[in-house]
């Protein structure tokens, strides 16, 4: 969920005293308006946290709309009214309370917690300690995403885990998996935000991953995956070895090998021979399908035959 910590916990903090009210026999007989109030207000203060935190859990289209928005105030405003009727309606009947209450009190204490406990929250989060470096930069789990079967009896699976506490920021890699034979290829970490994946099959048969930041070459004959810069030359990837880039494209002359560099966390800089992928190839490929998180813009979640996504700001 979606919400502010330091505003929840200080709006339990106000439940709990609540419950202190009601636990203590001097407080507990006390049921005038104000004293009511100061019973049932946090309650209803938690509750109207809580429904746009679940509410924002809805799909983006619901959620994040001027309709969508003014709807969610509304329900916030009536499930907190709510809580705290039936809350009122409770510890009559409970402690056999006959007094009728105005809303007033109720009114006022809710308006005036708000007033106070978000000025708090924020004091809080300004004087919480920030994220250490090796707290901020603690690489979440691999989620996997698997592809359909190829026909040669490849099976492919995409994978990503968040390599930051708070920022948009993941690491990539494909499994390729053939009977018993299995490699594993880290692709360029993305730095700059999620982003949905096209898939195209080329008439050889291989297939082209394109995303925001560059486009790979996935050969499922030979278990490879191959780095694909501009120009349309592709060089392999180093297996199983996380790089932090792409480097330079070299052709001396046009008899001498083309090279690309590429950056790897673990062997250093390595220059691998490449190919130039033929134009034509490249340019009648055929649309596979997509990779998507389910996010904000109504993508699908995992793979799917829909629609490709057009990529405004690609890198390459």
């Amino acid at each position: 969920m979606d919400f502010n910590s330091s505003l929840f916990y200080l709006c339990l903090f106000a439940v709990a005293i609540s419950g202190l009210l009601l636990a203590l026999p001097t407080t507990r007989r006390r049921w005038n308006d104000l004293a009511m109030a100061f019973k049932t207000v946090p309650c209803g203060c938690l509750t109207a946290l809580l429904v746009p935190s679940l509410l924002s859990l809805t799909p983006w289209i619901f959620f994040h709309t001027i309709a969508g928005g003014v709807f969610t105030f509304l329900l916030t405003i009536a499930a907190a009214i709510g809580v705290i009727f039936l809350l009122v309606k409770l510890f009559r009947k409970i402690f056999k309370v006959e007094q009728t209450y105005h809303s007033g009190a109720f009114v006022c204490l809710f308006i005036l917690l708000t007033l106070v406990l978000f000025p708090a929250s924020c004091v809080l989060d300004f004087l919480r300690p920030p994220l250490t470096g090796q707290d901020a930069f603690r690489k979440g789990p691999w989620i996997n995403f698997n592809l359909p079967e190829e026909p040669n009896g490849t099976r492919i699976t995409f994978q990503q885990r968040s390599t930051h506490a708070f920022l948009a920021e993941y690491d990539y890699r494909f499994i390729l998996k053939r009977g018993k034979e299995q490699k594993t290829y880290y692709l360029f970490p993305n730095c700059g935000g999620r982003t949905a994946i096209n898939l195209y099959r080329l008439s050889d048969g291989r297939l082209l991953y394109e995303d925001k930041d560059g486009r790979y070459l996935i050969d499922t004959d030979n278990l490879t995956v191959s780095r694909i810069a501009i120009g349309l030359v592709y060089a392999p990837i180093p297996e199983n070895q996380p790089f932090n880039g792409c480097g330079t494209v070299e052709q001396e002359s046009d008899e001498t090998p083309i090279t690309m560099e590429f950056h790897t966390e673990l062997a250093g800089t390595q220059r691998v021979p490449a190919t130039r992928l033929p134009e034509e190839l490249y340019e009648n490929r055929q649309f596979y399908g997509c990779l998507a998180w389910g996010d904000r813009d109504g993508r699908p979640n995992g793979f799917s035959r829909t629609e490709k996504f057009v990529f405004a700001n690609s890198s390459w």
